[in-house]
Order: C-alpha cells, then sequence, then structure tokens
C-alpha cells in the first residue's frame, strides 16, 4: 500500500508541473507588459507549490496510516521526528 501512496504523491507532482510549465511557457508567448506577466508568474507560482505541498501531505499520511495499520517501534520514531526533516521547515512555513 505504501508503495501505491509513493507513486500517487509523485503523479501527483509530476501533473502539478505539468499544468504549471504550461501555463508558464503560455504566458510568456503572449505580448503583455512586464507587470502582468509578473502577476501571471507569482499564480503559476503559488499553483506549483499547491501541488507540492499536496504530494508532500499524500507521503505524510501515508506514514502515518502504515504507522497505524503496522505498529512498530521504528515507525512511530519515524513519525517522531518527522520535524527534524528538511522539508519541515517549509511546511510550517504556510
Amino acid at each position: 500500500m505504501y508503495f501505491r501512496t509513493e507513486c500517487f504523491s509523485i503523479i501527483v507532482l509530476v501533473w502539478g508541473v505539468c499544468l504549471a510549465g504550461k501555463d508558464f511557457i503560455k504566458s510568456e508567448r503572449q505580448n503583455q507588459s512586464r507587470f502582468t506577466l509578473t502577476k501571471m508568474n507569482t499564480f503559476i507560482k503559488n499553483f506549483l507549490g499547491s501541488y507540492i505541498l499536496l504530494s508532500l501531505e499524500i507521503l505524510i499520511a501515508a506514514d502515518i496510516i502504515e504507522s497505524i495499520v503496522k505498529p512498530t517501534f521504528s515507525r512511530y520514531f519515524e513519525i517522531g521526528n518527522l520535524g527534524d526533516h528538511p522539508y519541515s521547515y517549509f511546511l510550517f512555513l504556510t
């Protein structure tokens, strides 16, 4: 089950990157002012960031579900040390 949720998380991330890339290319091809392009790029960055956070939340939920389904002491230790992971800094910025 854990492998499937990891794959689903990767699919969500790749889908978000594809959509954001398509929007970025479309916005760069338009003849608009730099101010308008900057606003559009900010929207695209926020859109991509939401997909990145969603994929991370799926991974964290998969860890929690796996620790409930297969309770081992090491799994609880991994969940307890979640704050020590490098991406935990970005999760607490929102």
